[in-house]
């Protein structure tokens, strides 16, 4: 009779550490189920079509009409010292860069333009030799000085590029902040759109122009069919390497998307269901840019079938000609465009029926 009690016991007990084993396997199963949903939702708020409004930001915080420049003393892409009190004496244009910003790519093609009686100083960040080759290639009117710990762009309260201030002859800050490719280009002296440009110290900003950014070194309107499709090798999702090479052999829609882009977004569940129907005769690749853990999330929600690859900026876009999203292009068996750039979404599925 005590061994048939002992027995009971010893299987009492064993059944309770399993179940709170389990427990505990379904508790941490639970946690991070409840930590993907909660970052889902978070991506979903941003980009998600229907989605409801994000809560309200604090304003950033920017330097003041009148204040005094925060002054600083940053080498040049020759390693002379400049200070921002060399300027002194009559009115500069202080802009932020970064060679890879893809709008600070854009205003690069403009700095050459910029009025020979308008003083500018680019703050640039960034591997110096970049910098060079680009102020080389596009011929830049203007100062540039280079640092590395940001603490220059702290002090002026710059949170994204390109961004600019004018200060004026005696060193204060004479304009609130210009934010943007256009407003920027106002106020270091031409822009397409001077209504962009803040107001500052009685400057007239209407008075500047410069000449159309389709007229740009840069291709950007895309490559024309019959043209050779540029190769790449690019990490997936998982991070295996791929090249355009692996996907030869069949028509392929190459479709340029970002993980922020609302049309993106709209576009995904057909991009799901195009692969779906085409099975085999058509290849569906997305290149993607942006947080990489946002990327995988939004793969997981939407279920893509096909491969999803990540540049680090926009390098392969600008071997395409493109910096929009979503734009995508079909590419023959044997690697050549076959039709020209496709921009948004229902371009980009009508493509799918050329291919066929």
């Amino acid at each position: 009779m005590h061994g048939l009690v002992l027995v009971a016991v010893v299987v009492l007990c064993v059944l309770v550490a399993v179940l709170a084993t389990l427990l505990g396997v379904l508790l941490v199963q639970h946690g991070h189920a409840l930590q993907k949903l909660e970052e889902f939702e978070e991506y979903a708020s941003r980009v998600g079509p229907g989605r409801a409004p994000p809560p309200a930001r604090p304003q950033a915080p920017t330097l003041e009409i009148g204040a005094e420049a925060p002054r600083f003393a940053l080498r040049d892409l020759e390693g002379r010292k400049r200070r921002l009190d060399d300027y002194r004496g009559a009115p500069v244009s202080v802009a932020f860069f970064n060679p890879r910003c893809e709008h600070c790519l854009r205003l690069s093609e403009h700095l050459a333009e910029l009025p020979p009686d308008r003083r500018a100083l680019i703050v640039t960040q960034g591997e110096i030799e970049e910098n060079r080759r680009l102020r080389d290639a596009h011929r830049w009117r203007c100062d540039v000085v280079h640092e590395d710990d940001w603490k220059v762009v702290g002090a002026y309260c710059v949170h994204q590029t390109p961004s600019a201030y004018l200060v004026d002859a005696e060193g204060r800050v004479a304009s609130g902040p210009a934010v943007g490719l256009e407003a920027v280009l106002a106020l270091m002296g031409g822009t397409r759109d001077a209504e962009a440009a803040p107001a500052a110290n009685g400057h007239d900003a209407r008075a500047l122009r410069t000449r159309d950014l389709t007229e740009s070194r840069l291709v950007r309107d895309g490559l024309s069919a019959g043209a050779t499709a540029p190769d790449f090798t690019l990490p997936d999702l998982e991070g295996e390497t791929r090249s355009l090479a692996d996907f030869r052999g069949r028509p392929l829609l190459l479709v340029f998307s970002a993980v922020d882009c609302p049309p993106c977004a709209e576009l995904a569940p057909s991009l799901v269901r195009l692969h779906e129907r085409v099975g085999d005769e058509l290849g569906v690749v997305m290149i993607s840019h942006g947080d990489p853990q946002l990327n995988r999330l939004k793969a997981t929600a939407f279920g893509y079938p096909f491969p999803v690859l990540l540049q680090r900026g926009r390098e392969v876009a600008k071997a395409y000609g493109t910096f929009e999203t979503p734009v995508g292009y079909l590419i023959d068996a044997d690697g050549v465009i076959a039709a020209d750039l496709a921009v948004g979404g229902d371009a980009i599925l009508a493509l799918s029926a050329a291919a066929r």
